[in-house]
């Protein structure tokens, strides 16, 4: 037929056999308009990557940009609790992770933000970037289970400290050595299974200080820790960028920010001897020495 009369007929097809959906079953089909040759473009999109499970939680940076929300989490730590100092720690930081996420769903409403909308227009973004042909480079830096103390201690090993250093390492520790790690983090890096990020706790130190400062004490004097504080997220780093084994992958714990402090705590004061303890040949991940020194 000619004219107004003519009849379009699509012969653009992608055809999959039962075994197919069995080994993909979320397989889908994207079609696309006519623009350059008289064929419709189709795409198969396999969804490999799709994941339906519910993701935690994560507090987000620019929430602590508003005094509304700033003062929402002072009303919910302010809240009494009864335990340890770590468990009291451990309550509150679920409070606040409830209480602002509420308030940002509140918040986002208010603006009517679409989040897949926006997400959309971030990797059109992106793509029109890469496609420009930019090579810039972006840093974001603004970003288990119960301890025991060792009590099992070979004998036959010989001693490198002195006394002297035994009293360093020994020396307790202070509120201004804890204020020191917590403002010497990453603001954005990536946070642990309780979804609290470094800036948190900067922001947020004139509220938290007195119970955080408490419930790190107790750990680094006590060597105990709550399993809920100590839980970590298991993450796969690429070690090649051909991966075709479980072996090309590395993998790393993501613990909470709060068991991070307590870690940079005990490194700052083992920092203090650790440069005369180590021998002079090991150059490589020691402060003032450079591996290129064994060249």
């Amino acid at each position: 037929m000619k004219g107004e009369k003519r009849v379009y007929e699509r012969i653009d097809k992608a055809l999959g056999s039962k075994g197919w959906f069995t080994i993909f079953p979320e397989t889908s089909i994207k079609h696309y308009p006519i623009q350059i040759s008289d064929h419709a473009p189709i795409e198969v999109d396999l969804n490999l990557t799709k994941n339906n499970g519910k993701k935690p939680y994560k507090l987000d940076a620019w929430v602590l940009d508003y005094p509304d929300c700033i003062q929402v989490i002072k009303e919910v730590w302010n809240i009494n609790d009864v335990g340890s100092p770590t468990f009291r720690v451990v309550r509150k930081l679920a409070r606040v992770r409830q209480s602002v996420k509420k308030w940002t769903l509140d918040k986002l409403n208010d603006w009517s933000m679409k989040w897949d909308d926006f997400d959309k227009r971030l990797e059109h973004g992106i793509e029109l970037a890469i496609s420009g042909g930019g090579e810039e480079e972006y840093n974001q830096h603004s970003q288990g289970s119960s301890c025991y103390p060792y009590t099992d201690i070979p004998k036959n090993i010989r001693r490198r400290v002195s006394n002297d250093d035994a009293d360093v390492l020994g020396k307790p520790f202070s509120a201004k050595e804890i204020r020191r790690a917590v403002f010497h983090m990453g603001p954005l890096k990536s946070s642990g299974p309780d979804g609290i990020p470094a800036i948190f706790y900067q922001r947020c130190w004139h509220l938290v200080n007195k119970d955080c400062t408490k419930a790190i004490l107790s750990i680094l004097n006590s060597g105990m820790v709550l399993r809920e504080m100590n839980r970590t997220f298991i993450a796969l780093v690429p070690k090649c960028d051909n991966l075709e084994d479980v072996k090309d992958y590395h993998p790393i714990s993501l613990c909470n920010v709060f068991m991070r402090i307590v870690t940079k705590c005990i490194t700052n004061q083992m920092k203090k001897v650790m440069g005369y303890l180590v021998g002079e040949y090991q150059n490589a991940f020691l402060a003032g020495r450079s591996i290129s020194d064994n060249i």
